[in-house]
């Protein structure tokens, strides 16, 4: 991630804020979406305990010719724009490598969460990183294969990683490239103790940077098996207070400090406490699911159909203004990075710590293993 991006990104947000402060405080809708996501699929080839994708039956999906036309839509609406694509595994979606071939030809930035098990690919390696991601995010939950292993569902996994990681730094490198590699664990009751660990696999592995998520409840294993009892709750706050102390040190731990403070109130099922005040999701977040529909959070009704509508009507229409307005008046208190609102203090934060990492690369043995259950 070079510098002029960065400065681009930090516009945007700068705008948005505005526009959404505007609505706030007046009512007057001048917002436009800023974070757009992609859920391509809800195909994966591993079986993490905390997820529903893998268990699901499988419907049918948008093609990867609806997304190019779904993403020239949200263009053509909002110009230059990035976009968070993930799963499902995204990385099993037949095409997926043309849709990012298709955004680096179309100046749409892009961004990928995967369990990393594609990048023991070499072939796919090299066309991922000639597409020029702006960032890559690796779901890794603990730093031992007892743990990671365990957790994801399939053996072997963390190794794979380990090597993914290594060749995606060595083509990141060759290609002079430098986007970051960030790794995200969902911190549940089998690894919040290693989570200190975790960041210091991390950094072994020449990451970018951590950052943590607390598990939900998606399914009967986050329920009855990961959710933390009362007692590692309290165990909970002296591992907060660890991590607190390793990223006051420099540690490259991009969770903000009200999140991880937030995270035993979240095991207690308590409210958390907005950052930013009220939500302004639904001021921000275009989401659209593998069928089209988008929504701009998962508590709140669709917004509209990016297969029977433009990106520009789906916000602009009543669903959308509704939607908006419940968000802000919205009390949840969801401690979630991928749906709480962030100050802009956090975000320059991040992005600076992002520009720090971007010069952590060096070569690394590689493997040209195809992983199973990805399409050749």
């Amino acid at each position: 991630m070079d510098l002029a991006l960065i400065g681009r990104l930090g516009m945007q947000q700068l705008s948005s804020h505005f526009f959404e402060t505007i609505y706030i405080k007046s009512g007057v809708d001048l917002t436009r979406p800023t974070e757009v996501r992609a859920s391509l699929t809800t195909r994966c080839n591993y079986k993490c305990l905390h997820c529903g994708c893998w268990r699901e039956s499988h419907g049918p999906e948008m093609s990867i010719e609806q997304w190019k036309n779904g993403l020239a839509s949200v263009k053509e609406f909002i110009g230059r724009y990035r976009i968070q694509f993930a799963g499902g595994e995204p990385f099993v979606k037949k095409g997926f490598l043309d849709l990012l071939e298709f955004c680096r030809a179309e100046a749409i930035d892009f961004g990928v969460i995967t369990n990393g098990s594609a990048f023991t690919n070499d072939r796919i390696v090299a066309r991922f990183v000639s597409a020029l991601p702006m960032k890559v995010e690796i779901s890794v939950d603990g730093p031992t294969p007892e743990i990671h292993d365990r957790l994801r569902g399939v053996p072997g996994s963390l190794e794979a990683i380990e090597a993914g990681i290594r060749n995606l730094r060595r083509a990141r490198r060759e290609a002079g490239a430098s986007f970051p590699i960030r790794i995200k664990p969902t911190l549940n009751s089998v690894n919040f103790r290693a989570m200190p660990d975790l960041v210091n696999w991390a950094v072994d592995q020449g990451a970018t940077s951590i950052d943590i998520e607390p598990n939900r409840e998606w399914t009967d294993e986050s329920k009855a098996e990961l959710w933390l009892s009362p007692e590692e709750t309290v165990e909970l706050e002296s591992i907060v207070t660890e991590l607190l102390r390793m990223k006051a040190d420099g540690l490259p731990i991009e969770t903000s400090e009200h999140r991880l403070l937030s995270m035993p109130d979240h095991f207690r099922r308590r409210k958390v406490a907005s950052e930013v005040g009220v939500c302004r999701i639904g001021l921000r977040v275009f989401s659209i699911n593998p069928r089209g529909a988008v929504t701009s959070c998962f508590a709140h009704l669709p917004l509209g159909d990016l297969t029977r509508q433009s990106a520009r009507e789906i916000w602009t229409e009543a669903a959308a203004r509704e939607v908006r307005r419940r968000t802000v008046a919205c009390d949840r208190g969801c401690p979630y990075g991928c749906l709480s609102s962030k100050p802009i203090v956090h975000t320059i934060k991040r992005g600076l710590m992002v520009f720090a990492g971007k010069a952590n690369h060096d070569d690394g043995p590689t493997t040209t293993a195809k992983p199973a259950g990805l399409p050749a």
